[in-house]
């Protein structure tokens, strides 16, 4: 006998096992969209490219200096050697990958704002997400392949620097002198771009997952970052350790212990208060998207 769902919305209590991977299509057709618009991306990884360059280049300058003084030796131009030997040895490798991250951080905001704070807001404006959730596709899968298409973006502005940065350097040692030194310096890299992706994302996110247009997404994030971000910068006046009120440095003071970089004001902010920090956004972030996301999967 014929059955009539008379319902608007039924939960599917079928078993998922059509596709491992679920969220993929979303990441692959999102990052496809995004590469659309040539403007967007010339303006966006411009500085990146550039910014890389410079600290390549710097890390270059490094290792030509002290082979220049391992060459001239003692003699008369033992002098100059001297000078090359004492300029290579200020310029740290791992200082490099810092500089090039806390130089690229607004850039980097600005990729992932750009590419994410639509993600959501225009899925509920043009009404994708009936379309998404009539699918055999649960919650989880419709986040990680928004998280993952905005991580996509992200890691061309920030993961992929600090990695081209210690590979040239890698290439640059005399006998790969880098890799057997600091090596771990590629996964510290790694591992703090990751982090740095995964707090500014979950802010993103959950600031387009509130409202139905990209450019109110956008508006939500640069109040979030900027008045915090100003209001560390003045209260540190007084004491250094406020500086963790800003989302920016409680991430650079979190970079800086796993690169192993020792900085004056950093002594002063205790490391927990910066993982506090971190991970009540991120809490926080998640939470608001997952109120939302479950709202959206009620198709009414």
């Amino acid at each position: 006998m014929a059955r009539t769902h008379t319902e608007l919305y039924r939960r599917y209590e079928g078993e998922l096992t059509t596709r491992r991977l679920r969220f993929w299509p979303l990441v692959a057709s999102g990052v496809r969209i995004g590469v659309k618009k040539k403007l967007p991306l010339l303006l966006l990884y411009a500085p990146v490219v550039i910014t890389t360059i410079v600290y390549s280049f710097i890390v270059y300058g490094k290792y030509a200096a002290e082979d220049f003084a391992d060459t001239v030796g003692i003699g008369p131009r033992g002098v100059a050697g001297v000078f090359a030997k004492n300029a290579a040895r200020h310029i740290q490798v791992v200082e490099n990958v810092m500089g090039a991250n806390v130089t690229l951080r607004w850039f980097a905001m600005l990729v992932i704002a750009w590419f994410g704070a639509g993600l959501f807001a225009d899925d509920r404006r043009l009404g994708a997400h009936l379309l998404y959730f009539s699918r055999p596709l649960s919650r989880l899968d419709y986040f990680l392949g928004k998280f993952l298409t905005v991580g996509a973006f992200a890691a061309l502005a920030t993961l992929v620097p600090g990695l081209v940065i210690c590979l040239f350097a890698a290439w640059c040692s005399p006998d790969w002198e880098f890799l057997k030194e600091e090596g771990d310096l590629i996964w510290k890299s790694l591992a703090y771009s990751s982090l740095y992706i995964a707090a500014t994302t979950c802010v993103v996110l959950a600031m387009s997952s509130l409202v139905q247009r990209k450019t109110l997404a956008l508006v939500g994030v640069f109040a979030f970052f900027m008045p915090l971000h100003v209001l560390a910068k003045v209260l540190s006046s007084i004491d250094k350790r406020f500086q963790f009120v800003s989302l920016f440095d409680s991430l650079q003071r979190i970079g800086n212990w796993i690169l192993g970089i020792d900085n004056s004001w950093e002594n002063q902010v205790p490391l927990s208060w910066a993982w506090a920090t971190v991970g009540a956004v991120c809490l926080v972030s998640l939470l608001i998207i997952a109120s939302r996301l479950r709202r959206l999967e009620v198709v009414a």
